[in-house]
């Protein structure tokens, strides 16, 4: 990935500093949202390894770029729920749980919170998610997640990506 820009390396450094504490990180669009979203991910798997991260997304266009770059997915196993939907998709994630490697699960939040298919997801210490896009995930199925997110793993940070603030 390249170099973050100070705004980012800034937002990033708090993040660290604040031991990844679940909250939103607003900046304008076209400034690097995802960017920082994605040195994130790299700053947890660095210090939690063996904590499941997800990249909750609206938008995947964004997610694919990202993912697509070279080293982008270096030193992390990342489990892709967006470009394939497999019904037994958890057998994915439990399955690269097994390789003792950072585990990122990049899954479309309709996709996560129809049929209630974050039940699935309590094999596993869940250490992190990033909510691309967070504000536009305002709905009934997204608060019963956050809720049982909130009971089924009460150590996981939530940290939010929008351009709204």
């Amino acid at each position: 990935m390249s170099s973050l820009w100070s705004h980012q390396q800034h937002a990033l450094n708090i993040t660290v500093k604040q031991n990844f504490k679940s909250g939103t990180h607003a900046h304008a669009t076209g400034t690097g949202k995802s960017i920082l979203g994605h040195a994130i991910i790299r700053a947890f798997s660095h210090l939690y390894p063996n904590r499941l991260m997800i990249w909750l997304c609206e938008q995947t266009s964004v997610i694919h770029d990202i993912f697509s770059r070279k080293h982008s997915r270096e030193g992390i196993l990342v489990c892709d729920c967006v470009s394939k939907k497999p019904k037994d998709w958890w057998s994915s994630v439990q399955s690269s749980l097994i390789w003792k490697v950072p585990v990122l699960v990049i899954i479309n939040r309709a996709f996560l919170v129809s049929q209630k298919r974050f039940l699935k997801l309590t094999y596993s210490t869940i250490g992190l998610i990033i909510h691309d896009e967070c504000h536009s995930g305002i709905g009934e199925t997204t608060k019963v997640f956050y809720t049982w997110l909130a009971e089924a793993h009460p150590e996981a940070s939530v940290i939010g990506l929008s351009a709204t603030p």
